[in-house]
């Protein structure tokens, strides 16, 4: 018999974008490594590529490894070139914010504990520079 998620559980390691009018919003859930680090890297690339800010919502994850933090690097490189900066949506005490000070992801990019805040600081562009 196996276990049968509840019904607002995300599979581990799922990518998501969900659109919003003013921002691109890239969901990470679950543990992501390896196995996952192309298609968050693409879904990156597409969000930076759509021109408007964006938000990276790492709520749901309890796992990233390095291949991961490289595509979070590149996107926040990429958005640099372009006058803006990647903004990470991660709650106070969650644990994946450890792996951003370690990798000094922190110094790179903003980080917002709500949606809303995240949304209103990835569009506030002075606030970026």
């Amino acid at each position: 018999m196996t276990d049968v998620p509840a019904e607002n559980e995300l599979p581990t390691g799922e990518v998501r974008v969900e659109p919003d009018g003013a921002a691109a919003i890239v969901v990470l859930h679950g543990e992501h490594d390896l196995t996952t680090a192309g298609r968050v890297r693409v879904a990156l690339d597409e969000a930076v590529d759509g021109g408007r800010p964006v938000v990276l919502d790492v709520s749901g994850t309890s796992f990233m490894d390095t291949s991961v933090l490289h595509a979070l690097f590149s996107a926040s490189t990429r958005l640099k070139a372009d006058g803006r900066r990647l903004v990470v949506q991660c709650p106070a005490g969650l644990a994946i914010y450890r792996v951003f000070e370690v990798s000094g992801l922190v110094a790179e990019v903003a980080f917002c504990e709500t949606r809303e805040d995240a949304l209103a600081q990835a569009g506030n562009r002075e606030r970026l520079t």
